[in-house]
């Protein structure tokens, strides 16, 4: 199946990366367990009867609405991660707060890869 721009069904990637999505407060949390749970019931094989993974397991593990985590941009448009400190459930990522440290996150090969995939799609 094609979607839009000549790419494939996007279930199988979504399944791929969904590890390294969390659900914040200001996310339309309909639409994300909907396409979630598309892209998990498009990948099982016809006739399955055993475990495969659900978007409410995916959910249970990912939903950080109420607890503390927000998103912010510094002056470059880096986007990172922090979390108040009293927080039971922590919250990590690999984005925290940009800093000069090389073994830090690549946030210019990120802004790169995402300009790139940009120019992909738009094809």
């Amino acid at each position: 199946m094609l979607v839009p721009n000549g790419l494939r069904d996007p279930g199988p990637a979504l399944v791929l990366l969904c590890r390294f999505v969390s659900v914040q407060d200001d996310d339309d949390v309909e639409q994300i367990t909907s396409t979630m749970h598309t892209a998990f019931e498009s990948l099982r094989p016809a006739g399955w009867a055993g475990y495969w993974p659900n978007v409410t397991d995916w959910l249970a593990r990912r939903d950080f609405r109420g607890r503390g985590v927000s998103w912010t941009r510094d002056q470059s448009g880096n986007l990172y991660a922090v979390q108040e400190d009293d927080s039971d459930y922590p919250f990590y990522s690999m984005r925290g707060m940009p800093t000069d440290d090389p073994a830090g996150f690549p946030y210019e090969e990120w802004r790169d890869l995402l300009v790139a995939a940009r120019g992909t799609l738009a094809m």
